[in-house]
């Protein structure tokens, strides 16, 4: 897991169309989605869920099972906003991506769960937007034997990475978890086993054209 700066103008565009519609959305028009688990925050980031989960090996399917996030019943499946929407359809064209693996909107004092994504593994870019910096991506490193924090910081945070499966040497499976004590919002890009394109597709993020 890797953090890395964007600076292809286009899709810094594109993003801050998208930056401009989470705060135009009405927030008193949409649901939250297991808005029940709310309060089970420490629970579900602690180190003992993670490590329970963690020995459920190959039982453990690889998504959250708990991720408060905002729910639009006007749109379509997995969608939260037609706009927002029509802007990440542009991105994974422009970046060659075969789809999208994380698409969700997380109110204030949310999370999502410890989780593997073993279910979807590959290579990816997450593109993170916090309204104030306070939130975090964190997972469990496998040779250091502990979990290691990313703190936001305000506005688009970027990573790229390579998540594993249960065919995978153990050490490709990444544990992740993030929180958040303002709204956040997290898509990524999924390659699937396209490493020259993923590798293609940072290199362009990276330069201004």
């Amino acid at each position: 897991m890797k953090t890395f700066e964007i600076k292809n103008q286009f899709v810094l565009s594109k993003l801050n169309c998208i930056e401009s519609r989470i705060l135009s959305i009405n927030y008193d028009d949409i649901e939250i989605l297991q808005n029940e688990c709310l309060d089970e925050r420490n629970c579900a980031l602690s180190e003992k869920n993670l490590k329970g989960i963690m020995s459920l090996n190959i039982i453990h399917e690889g998504h959250p099972v708990r991720q408060p996030r905002y729910f639009n019943s006007k749109c379509g499946v997995g969608m939260i906003d037609d706009e927002i929407f029509k802007h990440k359809c542009e991105l994974t064209e422009y970046m060659f991506s075969q789809r999208i693996c994380l698409d969700a909107l997380y109110p204030p004092k949310s999370y999502c769960e410890w989780h593997n994504n073993a279910n979807a593994s590959g290579y990816g870019i997450m593109f993170t937007w916090s309204e104030t910096g306070e939130g975090d991506f964190r997972y469990w490193d496998n040779n250091k034997k502990e979990v290691v924090s990313i703190p936001d910081k305000k506005g688009w945070n970027f990573k790229h990475f390579y998540f594993g499966n249960y065919d995978d040497p153990e050490e490709k499976l990444v544990y992740h978890a993030s929180s958040n004590d303002c709204l956040r919002y997290s898509m990524a890009f999924h390659f699937v086993d396209e490493k020259e394109v993923w590798e293609d597709t940072i290199e362009m993020l990276m330069s201004h054209e």
